[in-house]
């Protein structure tokens, strides 16, 4: 019996540029440790910047955020905590 892994547990580096794109755009945009502004041109020009605030490595890959529980919604601006 052959063992195949699932789509999104291949390698970020067997993405293809679309499939990228997709998670940034679908994810990381909306994502309070993203940083930076995803464009046509220049698709990793989002980050992650979970290690930093965390002071932790990230304990997924991109795309896989929201179904680990790391995914956290950005706040708004003109939105208050209190």
């Amino acid at each position: 019996m052959k063992l195949t892994k699932k789509k999104d547990d291949r390698p970020w580096r067997e993405f293809t540029p679309q499939e990228i794109y997709s998670i940034v755009c679908r994810d990381c945009v909306c994502c309070k440790y993203s940083l930076g502004t995803p464009d046509d041109q220049n698709i990793y020009a989002v980050s992650c910047d979970y290690m930093r605030m965390e002071n932790q490595r990230r304990p997924c890959r991109p795309g896989q955020c929201r179904r680990c529980g790391v995914f956290r919604e950005k706040v708004k601006d003109n939105q208050s905590f209190w």
